[in-house]
């Protein structure tokens, strides 16, 4: 019975996905999906962080020797969709992928590198970026950047039901539908967000914080041809392979109104070198603050019995939460007084660079 249904299109998902964008306005209808639909060019979130500069620097170039969207064909793992005639044809290739052939000179592989399978199972396939013209349009006050999101699978395919050209390929193969290089898999290193979804519950205090929730949060940077939203370890725009330049956004948790109960309760307290905060001094303060804020009140009311056993594990243990604010603290300091991390003072040094 099971191999007697048909359906119109598969989509292939991680199980702790929270999608914070309209899947229906980035896919379009599941007769419309003709080819193989990627979010973006799949792109570390520790790019910033090679020991190498000059890796860094390649990761976003736009040139006539070097361009990302020619050189990145690396797929993200997070969401795929295909026709159902397609579901074979997946199979295989992600098995060849997972299992290479013995004897061969390429290590085992994931999912990010499906696409090289894609290629040789189809070979008429071809690459569209963007879905189509929707995310090449400038920004201007009546098309913002971040509009061309909602609209990319209309501007990529034809209504459903609509026949097809007579002499277009069926399917036309690979679409990239979100502009940009993204980390498919967010906050596993830094927190390069993206306008599509957050995983659960790794990045609940990004969620429970309001932090890059909205597409109108993620600015496009022409220089990189890509969407990008700060986050309190990731600066931007993506053109720039250092945080230390005087030109890069930094996250401001003032100015997104985070409340302190998501500070004091759900952010994490520190960040494995190489990484570091990347929010601006007076942020970092406000945040030493509400920690030091929450030691005392745990303490306070420790002394007077007012919590359950429960509650009383629950809170953060007040030397972690004094500890914490001091390394942000100090972090503010040399921000702010030229120290070594301050802007445009170590954009070579691995620490500094984001």
């Amino acid at each position: 019975h099971a191999h007697a249904t048909s359906y119109s299109a598969v989509a292939v998902t991680r199980f702790d996905v929270f999608y914070k964008a309209d899947l229906y306005a980035i896919l379009g209808d599941a007769a419309a999906i003709d080819g193989f639909r990627l979010l973006w060019r799949e792109a570390g979130g520790h790019w910033r962080h090679h020991s190498d500069p000059v890796a860094s620097e390649r990761t976003f170039p736009l040139s006539a020797r070097s361009d990302w969207r020619r050189s990145n064909v690396r797929a993200p793992d997070a969401l795929i969709a295909f026709p159902y005639a397609y579901t074979r044809c997946f199979l295989a290739s992600s098995r060849h992928e997972f299992f290479p052939v013995r004897n061969k000179s390429w290590p085992l592989g994931f999912m990010h590198n499906m696409v090289f399978g894609l290629m040789r199972a189809l070979p008429f396939f071809s690459g569209k970026e963007g879905g189509g013209a929707a995310h090449h349009l400038p920004a201007t006050a009546s098309t913002p950047p971040h509009a061309a999101l909602a609209r990319s699978a209309a501007a990529a395919t034809p209504p459903a039901g609509a026949a097809p050209p007579a002499n277009a390929p069926i399917p036309p193969g690979l679409r990239w539908l979100v502009r940009g290089q993204f980390d498919s898999n967010p906050c596993r290193s830094t927190c390069m967000l993206n306008p599509v979804y957050d995983l659960l519950p790794r990045m609940e205090w990004v969620r429970a914080s309001g932090i890059c929730q909205s597409p109108s949060d993620f600015a496009y940077d022409e220089a990189s041809d890509s969407l990008c939203c700060p986050s309190p370890n990731y600066c931007c725009p993506n053109s720039l392979a250092s945080c230390a330049h005087p030109d890069a956004v930094l996250f401001d948790a003032i100015s997104a109104n985070v409340s302190r109960d998501a500070i004091a309760q759900l952010w994490p307290l520190t960040q494995g070198r190489p990484r570091r905060w990347l929010m601006t001094p007076r942020s970092m303060r406000y945040v030493a603050g509400v920690w030091r804020q929450a030691a005392a009140d745990a303490e306070g009311a420790a002394r007077v019995r007012t919590l359950s056993p429960f509650h009383a594990r629950s809170l953060r243990a007040p030397p972690r939460l004094r500890e914490a604010a001091a390394v942000l603290e100090q972090q503010a300091a040399a921000t702010s007084e030229g120290g070594p991390c301050a802007a445009g003072a170590s954009d070579r040094t691995p620490f500094c660079r984001g």
